[in-house]
């Protein structure tokens, strides 16, 4: 974390779980409905029933097909599912190494995942657009004569607050400053490097190589110097391109949404833009004067599991008038 001099000073910081994603849509049709984390199977079940597009039936009844564990699928959390998944597979590959030959990978299921969450996710609406859209111009439009000081951080992959922010400002000053605006618009560098949006877990519409993807998860990080000057790149896989697509792209596509998955261990200090992302969100905690937490609660595991939970725990109270929850 930087010098207390370098830091934003924070008025009013949103901190948003998936919660908060699931009350700004529910109360209309299903398939526009943000779902929780429990209810991601059953939905990813529902979809092998549709036949636009393709993919998507196939990608779905693929992944209740290779489900290992013996729990029914459908009644099964998405961070239990991959936990689980992995967890099985391992064990397998380590007893009867000859049951996973010929089979896909666990990290060609989790691609299968990642896609669906994407499908799925992208389909979510506001029930009422016009109230966020208020909100957010209440909190976060800002202007270039006066900024505002307000922040978001949310453990959300979808884009319901992005596309209103997008409207008002440039994908450099809601997400971090060398996102691309797309594969082939790099942006502009911002001398205000504090975003709007920190969005922990990654986005729906941020893309990356899928073979920079899978590097993330299978390879050694060999890079033995930083590689800005921000902040602290060392021993992290860096990511040369990222940018914005708001089209949900295939599983058989070169390129795939930059989301960290519920993995038991997410490797986020180990990526050099997710290392970032959590070191601003620790700042924007210290220098908060009122902290609004909505939609989530606090898992039951103990603290060294759940970063979202050591992430509320290590900061400074010292600054902080008032929390809401």
């Amino acid at each position: 974390m930087r010098t207390e001099a370098n830091r934003r000073k924070i008025n009013r910081l949103y901190i948003l779980g998936a919660g908060a994603s699931y009350a700004l849509t529910q109360g209309q049709t299903e398939s526009l409905v943000a779902p929780l984390d429990i209810q991601f199977c059953q939905r990813i079940k529902d979809l092998q029933q549709r036949t636009r597009p393709k993919w998507v039936a196939a990608a779905a009844r693929r992944v209740e097909k290779e489900y290992l564990h013996h729990v029914d699928f459908q009644i099964t959390g998405l961070e239990e599912l991959i936990r689980q998944q992995i967890s099985d597979y391992e064990f397998i590959a380590a007893i009867h190494p000859r049951r996973t030959r010929g089979k896909r990978t666990k990290e060609e299921y989790l691609n299968d995942l990642n896609h669906l969450a994407a499908y799925l996710l992208s389909r979510a609406r506001a029930r009422d657009q016009s109230l966020l859209e208020k909100w957010l111009e209440k909190y976060l439009k800002g202007t270039e004569k006066r900024a505002t000081r307000n922040r978001i951080i949310t453990f959300n992959y979808d884009t319901l607050i992005d596309n209103v922010l997008l409207n008002w400002h440039s994908p450099q000053h809601v997400y971090f400053d060398n996102i691309w605006s797309s594969s082939t618009k790099s942006p502009t560098r911002l001398a205000d490097r504090y975003p709007l949006l920190l969005k922990l877990h990654g986005s729906i519409n941020w893309r990356c190589s899928e073979e920079e993807y899978a590097k993330l998860f299978n390879s050694a990080v060999t890079t033995d110097e930083s590689k800005t000057t921000t902040y602290n790149t060392k021993d992290c896989h860096y990511i040369d391109k990222m940018w914005i697509n708001n089209r949900v792209c295939t599983p058989e596509e070169q390129e795939t949404p930059l989301i960290i998955p519920p993995l038991p261990q997410k490797p986020i200090t180990s990526i050099a833009i997710f290392r970032y992302l959590w070191t601003y969100a620790y700042e924007y905690l210290y220098e908060a004067r009122n902290i609004v937490i909505a939609g989530y609660s606090l898992p039951p595991e103990p603290p060294r599991v759940s970063r979202r939970l050591q992430l509320l725990r290590e900061w400074s109270h010292e600054q902080v008038k008032q929390v809401f929850t």
